[in-house]
C-alpha cells in the first residue's frame, strides 16, 4: 500500500519526535487477564522507527501503526516493547486452566453441582446431573426415593469463538455425569437432588443450587409487547419474534427462561419479563390457544400486500422465507384447517379495497395445508426473484403477514435514487466505542465519518437518508431497529469496521466483508462486499450469515459492512483517512445503485 501522511491525531509533533521516540500501546492494557492461548498487541510509533517485544520485531508500517501476536504461557506474562529510545512494559496474565481434582484427595466440589439454575419440569423431560469429585469415585444422586448412577465423562469440551473452534479440553476424570428421564407419577416440588459421593468407605455429600418441580398443570402465558424474543432453548438461537397479546402454554421453565409448548414435539423459551400469567392481578384466562382457519384473504396498503389469516385469538407462529422458489412460509401453531376460501390475487374490486393503494401485488397466490395437529402451514407465493421485506402483526385476531413491495425508483440523475428511502446505521458511539484501532481512534469515530459521508453522496443521488446517529452518542441496537422501522426505511446498512478477537492474528486476518440475516438480504449484501472490494482492495473475507441485531429486521433487506479492520495496520492507516473513508462510502453508496439496478 502507498504510504500516508503522517496524522497528528495519533503521533507526536515532529519536534518532539525528534528528541524522543513515540510509544504507544492501544491494546491490551497493561495488567489485562487474557484466556486465549495468544493475543496480539497494537499501537503506534515514530514513523520509521522499529518495534519489538522481548527483542523480536513486529510489524510496523510506513505511518509507524504496528501489531504483533504475542503468546501467552498460563500464569503471569512480561513484555518489554521497545521502539527508538522508548521502552513499555506490559504485563498480562493468562488464567491457569482448572486443575483435575489429584486421584489422592478426597474432595467434592460443591460450585461444580449441577443443574444450577431451578427447572420446571413436565413428564419426558430429561434432567442432567453433573459435579466434580476425586477419580475413581462412586458417584450417585438422590432424587426422593430414586438412586441415578453418575459416571466419569468422556467427551471433550469444544470452544468456539468468532466462528471457528479455538480449543478443545480433554476429559480429566474427575467430572461425573448422570441423566433421569421425569416419570408420569413423579410429582416432586421443590426437590434439591442429593450428590453422594463414595471411596475406600469414605462418603461426601451436597444438594444441587436448583430446585426440582414437575409442572403439574400446564398455565397461561401471555406476550406483553412487540418484537419479543423467542429462542429454540435458554440463552439460544432466536426464531421468529412475537407481537404482543398472544397466548402460551407454559409446561417448563429453567431459571428466568419459560419453556411454551406450541406442538406436541415443539417447545421454544421467553424470559418471563417478556411474559405476563394466569397466576398474577392482571391474570391472563381464557381456553387453551387454539383456532379454526377458515380463510386466507389478501389486501394491499401503502407498505405492499396484505395476507390475512382470520383466527379467533392470537396464536404463535413462525416465518421462514426462502427464494428458489420466492415465498414465505408460515406455521401457526395451535391452529386446524376449516379452509374453504383462499384468494389468490388482491383486486380492487374486492369489498374493502382502496382504489388508491390497487396495483399489481406481489403475493401470486397462497396454499396450505395442515402439517400435523394444531400446526397449520401457509405458503405465500411471491412474484419475481426477489423479496423486499414482510413483517408479521395482529390486527384484532387476524394474523396479517405484509409483503413489501419492490423499490421504485423515480430519478434520472447521477445514481438514480430518488424514490429510495434508507437507514444509515454509523456503529457503535459514546459509551460504545467499538473496537480499538492502531491509531488510538475509535471504531465508532471512523464509522461515523463513513456514515455521514455516505449520507451525503446518497442525498446527491437522490436517496432519502434517516441516520441512527450523527454525533458520538450511544444508541441502543433496538432503538437503532425502530428508528429504520418508523422512518419506514426500504433499505438498511450498518457501517462498522472489524477487529479480531484473542487468539487471532490481525496480520493474517483482515479485509471487508458483509453479514445478512435474511435471505433477501444476501444479495444486497454480496453487491456491497464486492464494491468495497473493488474501490478499496482490501483482501476478500467475504459476505457471510450472521445473527446480529441490524441484520434481523425483516421489513427491508438489511446488511451489516465491515469496511475494513482497524487493528490491521495498513487497513487503520488509510480508514483514519478522509480520503480512503469518501472512498469507502462511494463504494458502498454505488452498491447500493447496483443492488437496485439489477433485473428484479
Amino acid at each position: 500500500m502507498a504510504a500516508l501522511p503522517l496524522l497528528g491525531a495519533f503521533c507526536v509533533p515532529l519536534a518532539m519526535a525528534q528528541s524522543q521516540s513515540q510509544l504507544r500501546i492501544v491494546y491490551p492494557k497493561d495488567g489485562a487477564s487474557i484466556e486465549a492461548p495468544s493475543t496480539f498487541v497494537i499501537g503506534n510509533t515514530t514513523p520509521g522507527n522499529q518495534v519489538s517485544v522481548n527483542a523480536q520485531p513486529i510489524t510496523v508500517n510506513a505511518q509507524g501503526l504496528f501489531a504483533g501476536v504475542i503468546k501467552l504461557k498460563q500464569g503471569q506474562n512480561s513484555f518489554s516493547l521497545k521502539s527508538g529510545d522508548s521502552t513499555q512494559e506490559l504485563k498480562i496474565k493468562r488464567p491457569e486452566p482448572r486443575k483435575p481434582i489429584d486421584p489422592t484427595v478426597w474432595a467434592l466440589d460443591e460450585k461444580s453441582a449441577e443443574p444450577k439454575d431451578s427447572l420446571g419440569l413436565a413428564p419426558g423431560d430429561v434432567v442432567t446431573f453433573k459435579i466434580r469429585a476425586t477419580p475413581g469415585s462412586q458417584v450417585s444422586v438422590s432424587l426422593e426415593n430414586k438412586t441415578i448412577a453418575l459416571q466419569a465423562k468422556a467427551s471433550p469440551d469444544v470452544k468456539i469463538d468468532y466462528g471457528k473452534i479455538i480449543s478443545k479440553s480433554t476429559p480429566s476424570g474427575d467430572v461425573y455425569v448422570g441423566y433421569y428421564k421425569v416419570q408420569a407419577q413423579d410429582q416432586f416440588q421443590g426437590a434439591r437432588p442429593k450428590f453422594i459421593v463414595k471411596k475406600d468407605g469414605k462418603e461426601l455429600s451436597c444438594v444441587t443450587p436448583g430446585a426440582l418441580s414437575v409442572v403439574l398443570q400446564p398455565r397461561l402465558a401471555e406476550t406483553i409487547h412487540d418484537q419479543t424474543i423467542v429462542r429454540a432453548g435458554p440463552g439460544q438461537a432466536r426464531l421468529t419474534p412475537l407481537p404482543s397479546g398472544i397466548k402460551l402454554v407454559v409446561d417448563g421453565y429453567k431459571g428466568k427462561d419459560i419453556r411454551l409448548k406450541w406442538a406436541e414435539n415443539k417447545h421454544v423459551f421467553i424470559e418471563a419479563k417478556d411474559l405476563r400469567f394466569s397466576m398474577e392481578p392482571q391474570a391472563v384466562t381464557g381456553q387453551y390457544p387454539s383456532s379454526g382457519v377458515k380463510s386466507v384473504n389478501i389486501e394491499q396498503d401503502s407498505y405492499g400486500d396484505k395476507v390475512i389469516v382470520p383466527l379467533t385469538e392470537r396464536l404463535p407462529f413462525e416465518i421462514d422465507q426462502f427464494l428458489k422458489p420466492n415465498k414465505l412460509v408460515v406455521k401457526v401453531y395451535g391452529a386446524t384447517a376449516d379452509t374453504d376460501w383462499s384468494s389468490q390475487e388482491h383486486s380492487s374490486a374486492f369489498e374493502g379495497s382502496d382504489p388508491k393503494v390497487a396495483r399489481v401485488g406481489q403475493v401470486h397466490g397462497t396454499s396450505w395445508k395442515q402439517l400435523t395437529d394444531g400446526v397449520y402451514e401457509l405458503t405465500i407465493n411471491i412474484e419475481g426473484n426477489r423479496q423486499w421485506g414482510y413483517y408479521p402483526e395482529y390486527e384484532g385476531e387476524n394474523l396479517v403477514i405484509h409483503v413489501r413491495d419492490p423499490i421504485k425508483l423515480n430519478g434520472d440523475g447521477p445514481g438514480n435514487l430518488k424514490g429510495l428511502k434508507i437507514c444509515v446505521d454509523p456503529g457503535h458511539g459514546g459509551a460504545q466505542p467499538g473496537a480499538s484501532s492502531c491509531a488510538g481512534i475509535s471504531e465508532a469515530e471512523i464509522n461515523l465519518k463513513i456514515g455521514l459521508k455516505l449520507k451525503d453522496i446518497l442525498e446527491k443521488y437522490g436517496a432519502t437518508v434517516v441516520m441512527t446517529r450523527t454525533t458520538d452518542v450511544d444508541v441502543d441496537l433496538a432503538e437503532r431497529c425502530e428508528i429504520a422501522r418508523k422512518a419506514g426505511a426500504q433499505l438498511l446498512l450498518s457501517v462498522h469496521n472489524n477487529s479480531l478477537p484473542d487468539g487471532r492474528n490481525p496480520i493474517k486476518e483482515h479485509g471487508s466483508s458483509t453479514y445478512f440475516y435474511h435471505p433477501q438480504s444476501v444479495e444486497f449484501a454480496q453487491t456491497l462486499k464486492n464494491k468495497l472490494l473493488q474501490y478499496l482492495g482490501f483482501p476478500d473475507i467475504g459476505s457471510r450469515y450472521q445473527n446480529l441485531a441490524l441484520t434481523r429486521p425483516s421489513e427491508m433487506p438489511a446488511v451489516l459492512a465491515e469496511v475494513g479492520f482497524v487493528i490491521n495496520p495498513d487497513e487503520c492507516a488509510q480508514l483514519i483517512q478522509p480520503e480512503v473513508q469518501e472512498k469507502a462510502a462511494k463504494a458502498l453508496a454505488d452498491g447500493i445503485v447496483e443492488y437496485l439496478g439489477k433485473p428484479q
